[in-house]
């Protein structure tokens, strides 16, 4: 998994966009971007790839940072390049930490589902076991910590008890629709 970074500028942004669904479809662009497949993209130059955001008229660009899998994300516009003099302060983007409420967690796990695959929908369930609290998951799941970390680990492959036990632990219930 790749450690991606984020500007002030992009969470400002991030924060500003009143369709949370899109931000949840985003974010998991975003995760997408962090496993190592950017998806539909365009590289601009050397180092800077733009990654429309599905949203009209709006795009978010990730630049190779010097070491060796880390990435940083930033809206882009037409003033995103920079001077090389010009400081910007990164720190890293961690979804979990975002999932501040009911509706950003179910706008999220939404469009994981959406998606439809099914290393993103297990990454979605990790990252809202962790904003939720991984031990007390775990303990409402009747599952062990370190069970529900390696279940949901990138070589983790949860059975369906587990992924019913989790989904219940985080007060959901998986539903098919036609």
């Amino acid at each position: 998994m790749k450690l991606l970074k984020t500007t002030s500028e992009y969470d400002r942004w991030e924060t500003g966009v009143r369709d949370r669904k899109a931000v949840a479809r985003i974010r998991i662009r975003l995760d997408r971007l962090a496993m190592g497949n950017p998806g539909d993209h365009r590289n601009l130059k050397a180092g800077v790839t733009e990654l429309p955001s599905g949203m009209a008229n709006s795009s978010f660009c990730s630049a190779a940072g010097r070491r060796r899998g880390r990435t940083k994300t930033s809206p882009l516009r037409k003033s995103w390049q920079r001077n090389s003099d010009m400081a910007v302060e990164l720190k890293t983007y961690d979804v979990a930490e975002r999932l501040d409420s009911e509706s950003e967690i179910l706008h999220y796990l939404d469009a994981a589902f959406e998606d439809g695959d099914p290393a993103i929908i297990k990454n979605a369930l990790a990252n809202v076991a962790r904003a939720r609290g991984m031990t007390e998951i775990a303990k409402d799941a009747g599952i062990t910590r370190a069970g529900l970390y390696r279940a949901l680990s990138d070589e983790g492959n949860p059975t369906l008890d587990t992924l019913l036990k989790l989904t219940k632990a985080l007060g959901l219930r998986l539903a098919i629709a036609a």
